[in-house]
C-alpha cells in the first residue's frame, strides 16, 4: 500500500473483497503456521492459566482458527469472483451476499464450537 500506491488503489477499486479478505487471511494462516493462532492470543487475557496449560484447549484454538482462516480465502475468492459476474445476474447478488453468510457461520462456530468439542470427550 505504501510502496506502490497507484498498484493498491487499482486493485482495491476492482476487487475490494479480495483485497481485503486477502490482507486478513494474511495474519490468520501466519500465527496458525507459528503454532501462536490468533484466537489463542486474544483469550490469553482472560482465560485462567490452569485451563491454558491443557492440551484440548491449544487444539480447539488451532481448529476455530483454521475455520477462520478457511472462511476468509473463501470471501477473497468470492469477492475475486464477484468482480467478473455482471451485476445485473442473481449470481452476483448471491457472491456478493454469500461472505456476510460465512463470516455468521465463522462466529457461530466460534462460540458454540468449544462446548461441543469438550461435551464429545
Amino acid at each position: 500500500m505504501f510502496v506502490a500506491p497507484n498498484l493498491f488503489s487499482t486493485l482495491y477499486y476492482c476487487f475490494p473483497g479480495t483485497v481485503i479478505f486477502g490482507l486478513l487471511a494474511i495474519p490468520a494462516l501466519v500465527t496458525i503456521a507459528a503454532k501462536r493462532p490468533f484466537t489463542h492470543q486474544f483469550s490469553d487475557r482472560v482465560i485462567p492459566p490452569m485451563i491454558k496449560e491443557l492440551d484440548i484447549y491449544k487444539k480447539i484454538h488451532y481448529i476455530i482458527a483454521s475455520v477462520w482462516g478457511i472462511v476468509i480465502i473463501i470471501n477473497a475468492i468470492l469477492g475475486y469472483l464477484a468482480y467478473y459476474v455482471p451485476s445485473t445476474k442473481p449470481l452476483w447478488a448471491a457472491l456478493f451476499f454469500m461472505p456476510l453468510f460465512f463470516l455468521i457461520y465463522a462466529w457461530a462456530f466460534t462460540t458454540h464450537f468449544p462446548a461441543w468439542y469438550t461435551a464429545e470427550l
